[in-house]
């Protein structure tokens, strides 16, 4: 996913690797067991190499992928890419700012 042209709301993207054991219409944990995670209105969702629409699915919880209609069959690859967004609102100026606690 190229930043190139996008906001400086853009950040760092995370990727989640899903294999169907058949009949899944949601995901919310990769094939690793890590949990689903992605800013709303950020994320990619690929099904077995070809990225899907965003009327085909929907993302709008942060954790969740649902409506994947049909059914997924088994071994169907699921592949989320997340972007994660920042906000520059907390970053510290150039000149005069401070840190505190841990840096």
């Amino acid at each position: 996913m190229s930043y190139i042209g996008n906001n400086l709301q853009s950040g760092r993207s995370e990727v989640f690797h899903f294999t169907a054991s058949g009949g899944e219409s949601s995901i919310t944990t990769a094939s690793d067991g890590r949990s689903l995670m992605y800013t709303v209105g950020w994320c990619s969702v690929y099904l077995n190499g070809v990225r899907l629409h965003e009327s085909d699915f929907t993302a709008t919880t942060g954790n969740s992928i649902t409506g994947l209609s049909p059914a997924l069959s088994a071994n169907d690859v699921v592949i989320v890419e997340a972007a994660h967004t920042f906000s520059v609102d907390s970053s510290v100026p150039s000149t005069g700012g401070t840190f505190s606690g841990s840096v």
